[in-house]
């Protein structure tokens, strides 16, 4: 059985390669400013036995929504295979309001999506910088839960903040600046990206600063 976060119940499943980890991390902390909700990475679990196929079921029966990064790392691996096979049937068997996958797709393949995923609106992903991608999924999830607050993390302890008007963000973005929430713990800004809500790094999103890079 799994450890579920504390003070979280929706789980988020995030269905990718070993080479692509780093990117699905990034996803995972964007979600888990959410409150309710958590990204879960199989990938990351302990090992605590040889085959988990049953514990990932078990996250795959209960989640609410489920990302798929389909990159040819993607493709090419049995288990992303397997989980989307998984939560595709059980997806095609709910009934009133089905929880969503958001097909997160490598800018690099192209052509049509094949199998369980044909037909199926992508989202583009470019692996240099993903935070568009993630943005997508951000507020696909706003939409279809009607999303209130974000929990943004702030020298060991979070802001709690109005989820932001979608036209101020898009404003912010379109002139590469960030957001500023002040805490009213410490009193410092807490100054996040605008895709992905996650505290901005000058460093870690330079191509941000210069789309011409």
């Amino acid at each position: 059985m799994f450890a579920k976060p504390l003070n979280k119940s929706y789980s988020v499943f995030i269905s990718c390669a070993t080479e692509d980890i780093v990117i699905a991390r990034k996803f995972r902390q964007s979600i888990n400013q959410i409150p309710q909700y958590y990204g879960y990475i199989a990938r990351d679990e302990p090992k605590t036995f040889e085959y988990p196929s049953e514990k990932i079921a078990q996250v795959l029966d209960a989640c609410r929504a489920y990302i798929i990064l389909y990159t040819k790392a993607g493709l090419d691996s049995p288990m992303v295979n397997q989980e989307f096979g998984y939560y595709y049937r059980r997806y095609r068997n709910q009934w009133g309001k089905k929880p969503p996958i958001y097909l997160v797709k490598d800018m690099e393949i192209t052509g049509h999506v094949d199998g369980f995923a044909y037909a199926r609106e992508p989202i583009l992903l470019d692996k240099t910088l993903p935070h568009g991608a993630i943005s997508a999924v951000l507020w696909g999830m706003h939409h279809q839960y009607s999303l209130k607050r974000l929990e943004i993390p702030c020298r060991g302890h979070v802001v709690n903040v109005e989820w932001p008007d979608f036209h101020f963000v898009e404003n912010a973005a379109t002139y590469h600046q960030t957001l500023l929430w002040k805490c009213p713990t410490c009193g410092e800004n807490v100054e996040v990206d605008p895709y992905t809500f996650q505290i901005y790094d000058e460093k870690e999103w330079s191509p941000w600063n210069n789309p011409n890079a």
